[in-house]
């Protein structure tokens, strides 16, 4: 790309280009040296020209600053050459896109004065050229033009202006362009350059979808079905300036004209009542006339709205009709969501005066009673079960019949429904039973059903000899009333587990003392005089067992008496872990000489236990027994009668120790 000097043409040649030695066939018909000088055009060669030297050092630098000057006095004149026959062609170009152009296009001085326009201009307007290249845009054409100066500073900083005009046309009619104004270099001037697209059918659709956004907002504020597709119709008429139009509602198998407009002596009428809005035929309309437009959403269709209209039903308003039906079809679906959800308000009102019950309440079956009785308020049903569960079964706690055949049974948490809903934790509904293959129905009539989980507790059970009778709604309610049951159970059975664990002692399970003050005062206003028999029984030498084994030990042997206690007395007998390794055990109406009787039994029970990993552990206790009469005297004096006894006896036994190993006994 550099002006070259070549001292060997023929080496040249035979390297680069070996072609050309079949052109000069021999070294002497090449010239000694040459020049190549390329020829540049927008940084691109196009070209070269060489000089031929007979002698070595044919050009000197001197010669070479003149060819470097003539090199670029040649790419000077191509260039202008070049860009003269290119700016001429891109000329022919413009002016055929600018008189071929679909939009109005304005060549207009800053002052609005056209210089040059268009043949769409013409056409546009009305006017022809000669005239409008006399008128000025703003004061001529344009209705209420934009503020002038304000479009001819952006212009002058060289910004582009995009705005929306209304015109009229040269007959009188007004018409609406978008224009887009942008600067421009005209013939040494500055001008801008105005491109007028005709926007006219796009504001009349604006303003028929702005007229539909404002009747949807009236009929979205509307929560009755009838005065919703009577407004629809209203505007309907306005909208299509139709001779008649009318909207069919499903209604009772069928589709029911609901609302209707008919121009005064028109004699074409709609149906009352059609079987499918696809048959819908009328005698004095051509099919083509008639606009017939589903009302709903995907395959649920509610009604359909239905036009005659004057002439052939075109695309542009077969689309405002669709518009129109979509925006009933929301404002019907929002009305019964809206009646919906008052119900629903109503019912999760009554479901929170129950959930403020269960509260108040402690009890799991009141709890269960104010759930079903809640439950036949709020649903629709023929049998209600409330279960929970007791092992291994699921048992029904409360219930309601409304089928006499149907009696309440419990089910085992692996069978049925029920189980399944227990087991999985998870709701279970349906319309028609007879298609789960886990369900075991009590009646065959039963169709719909909802089981729902209570936590861990247990399972509310609903059906109905309807298919399909309860909804998504009905579920949800279910639920909630369950999880609102879970909370009451456990927070029942919470309270029940912090007063027993007041009253028990952690280790053995036992009632500890505080219990049996609670039970002293409860006895002696329940059973008056009645006679109360009281039993201490004291671990022979627990001591030596601590010793040897450990605590730990000694724990495990205290928590195996407890166990054989309550596991060989009266269910109302109490015992209570009195002391470190003492019980104490009251029998209600029971005599002394029976007390005895009950304490040696026991003992035989005690001592007969072995120890799983200590084989040689024996026990035995000893016993202090009296009597309370509360009308003789306080319970402390029976307490110390029975204390003066077992003293009495743990004397006798103490050259004897029987808890200890058995080894230690031989010795």
């Amino acid at each position: 790309e550099e002006i070259c000097i070549i001292k060997d043409p023929w080496a040249l040649f035979q390297r680069y280009a070996p072609h050309m030695l079949d052109k000069f066939k021999e070294p002497r018909r090449l010239p000694t040296v040459f020049v190549s000088v390329p020829i540049r055009y927008r940084d691109m060669v196009v070209g070269y020209f060489n000089i031929d030297g007979k002698r070595p050092n044919a050009f000197t630098p001197q010669d070479l600053r003149v060819l470097q000057e003539f090199q670029r006095t040649i790419e000077l004149a191509l260039s202008l050459h070049l860009n003269h026959r290119e700016l001429q062609e891109n000329e022919q170009r413009l002016r055929v896109l600018f008189d071929n152009a679909p939009d109005a296009i304005y060549i207009i001085d800053y002052q609005g004065n056209i210089l040059d326009c268009n043949k769409a201009a013409t056409e546009q307007t009305g006017y022809t050229k000669e005239e409008l290249l006399r008128m000025n845009i703003a004061r001529d054409l344009a209705v209420d033009p934009p503020f002038a100066e304000s479009i001819k500073e952006k212009l002058e900083r060289g910004e582009r202006v995009v705005f929306e005009e209304k015109k009229r046309r040269k007959g009188g009619d007004i018409f609406y362009t978008e224009v887009a104004v942008s600067p421009l270099m005209y013939h040494g001037r500055r001008v801008a350059l105005s491109f007028n697209r005709d926007i006219t059918w796009r504001k009349k659709y604006e303003d028929k979808i702005y007229q539909l956004w404002r009747l949807s907002r009236d009929l979205l504020s509307n929560h009755n079905e009838e005065e919703i597709v009577r407004k629809a119709v209203h505007f309907c008429t306005e909208l299509f300036e139709t001779p008649c139009c009318g909207i069919y509602l499903f209604r009772d198998g069928a589709y029911r004209l609901t609302a209707s407009h008919r121009s005064p002596g028109l004699s074409l009428r709609l149906p009352e009542s059609i079987s499918s809005v696809t048959e819908l035929a009328i005698d004095e309309a051509p099919r083509s006339h008639l606009i017939i437009t589903p009302i709903g959403f995907a395959e649920r269709r509610s009604g359909a709205l239905v036009v005659v209209t004057q002439g052939e039903a075109s695309e542009y308003q077969k689309r405002l009709a669709e518009l129109l039906a979509l925006q009933v079809a929301t404002a019907l679906r929002t009305a019964g969501y809206t009646q919906r959800l008052k119900e629903f308000a109503d019912r999760l009102e009554k479901l929170h005066h129950a959930a403020m019950r269960f509260h108040q309440l402690t009890d799991e079956k009141e709890m269960c009673a104010v759930a079903l009785e809640l439950l036949e308020k709020l649903m629709g049903f023929h049998y209600c079960s409330i279960d929970l569960v007791e092992g291994e079964y699921l048992v029904p706690i409360c219930y309601l019949s409304k089928i006499s055949s149907i009696t309440p049974r419990r089910f085992r948490i692996d069978e049925g429904i029920s189980g399944l809903t227990f087991r999985e934790g998870r709701t279970f509904w349906g319309d028609d039973v007879r298609k789960v293959p886990e369900a075991k129905p009590v009646n065959p009539d039963i169709r719909s059903y909802i089981s729902v989980p209570i936590g861990e507790y247990g399972v509310i059970q609903i059906v109905s000899k309807e298919v399909g009778a309860f909804s998504m709604e009905d579920v949800r309610l279910v639920e909630i009333l369950a999880q609102q049951m879970y909370e009451g159970i456990k927070r029942a059975r919470l309270e029940r587990e912090i007063r027993e664990q007041a009253v028990k002692d952690p280790l053995t399970g036992l009632y500890n003392r505080r219990y049996f003050d609670l039970f002293v005062e409860l006895h002696r206003r329940k059973s008056g005089d009645e006679a109360l028999s009281l039993a201490i029984l004291d671990m022979d030498g627990f001591k030596a067992v601590n010793d040897r084994f450990g605590h730990t030990v000694g724990d495990e042997v205290l928590v195996a008496v407890a166990n054989l206690l309550k596991e060989n007395v009266r269910s109302e007998d109490v015992i209570i872990r009195w002391g470190g390794d003492e019980f104490l055990i009251l029998m209600p109406k029971t005599s002394i000489e029976e007390a005895r009787k009950a304490v040696e039994r026991l003992r035989k029970v005690v001592a007969s236990w072995t120890h799983p990993r200590h084989p040689e552990v024996r026990l035995s206790f000893t016993a202090g027994i009296a009597a309370w009469i509360p009308s003789e005297g306080g319970v402390d004096e029976a307490l110390r009668a029975a204390d003066e006894e077992l003293y009495v006896r743990r004397g006798r036994r103490e050259r004897n120790p029987p808890l200890q190993s058995r080894d230690e006994g031989r010795e």
